[in-house]
């Protein structure tokens, strides 16, 4: 049914009018932000499909070790 929003992993989401529009997006647009692991409702029950496509967390990033110098530069006058 036309018009309708087409959502891709990294692109911001588009409206199309009909079928043509639609196959002119190329591969990786879907009808739901979910068929892309996007979470569109933090508080529902997640869907263990749609989690097992969610990529992983990000490693934590360590803060840089400062010498005790470079901390007293860093303190406020």
């Amino acid at each position: 049914m036309y018009p309708s929003v087409r959502y891709h992993a990294t692109e911001e989401p588009r409206t199309v009018n009909n079928p043509e529009e639609d196959e002119a997006l190329g591969e990786g647009w879907a009808s739901s932000p979910a068929d892309h692991g996007i979470e569109t409702a933090p508080g529902a029950t997640p869907d263990p499909a749609i989690a097992a496509n969610r990529p992983a967390e990000p490693e934590p990033v360590a803060e840089p070790k400062l010498s005790a110098k470079a901390r007293k530069m860093l303190r406020p006058q």
